[in-house]
């Protein structure tokens, strides 16, 4: 069926009408992205500005070489425990994450895994796999 000469000039004014629409919203976007940039490049260059201007950290002379690090220090924990180490670099990264929110840390246990329940990874994720196939109805 052919589409009547109507509903083609019809179309085609709707279209020329909606093109200063378009001129526009495509303007405003461009606007909003270059002052965006503009925006990160005034971060990056005060960034730079901080990090020039931060005092140099002094220099120790070759003479005060570090002492070696005992090789495999295991820390006195009881099993099943996190050690002191892991709990710091896990709060370290809950402060990084959350930012200067009030927050705190009440307890570190560690999460049970298939391979401690007797199920190996992979028949678990072969499980997920097929019950996230189906279609539920």
């Amino acid at each position: 069926m052919m589409p009547s000469p109507l509903l083609a000039a019809e179309t085609a004014t709707v279209a020329s009408a909606l093109q200063p629409v378009l001129l526009v919203v495509f303007a405003a976007v461009l606007g909003y992205a270059l002052l965006a940039i503009a925006e990160l490049r005034r971060q990056v260059a005060d960034l730079k500005a901080a990090a020039q201007a931060r005092p140099a950290v002094p220099s120790t002379s070759p003479a005060a070489a570090p002492a070696p690090v005992a090789a495999a220090v295991k820390p006195a924990v009881a099993d099943g425990a996190l050690s002191p180490q892991l709990m710091a670099v896990i709060a370290a990264a809950i402060r990084h994450t959350l930012g200067d929110t009030r927050h705190r840390i009440v307890s570190f246990t560690k999460a049970a895994t298939p391979e401690a329940d007797g199920h190996s990874l992979w028949s678990v994720e072969g499980r997920r796999e097929v019950f996230h196939s189906h279609v539920v109805r």
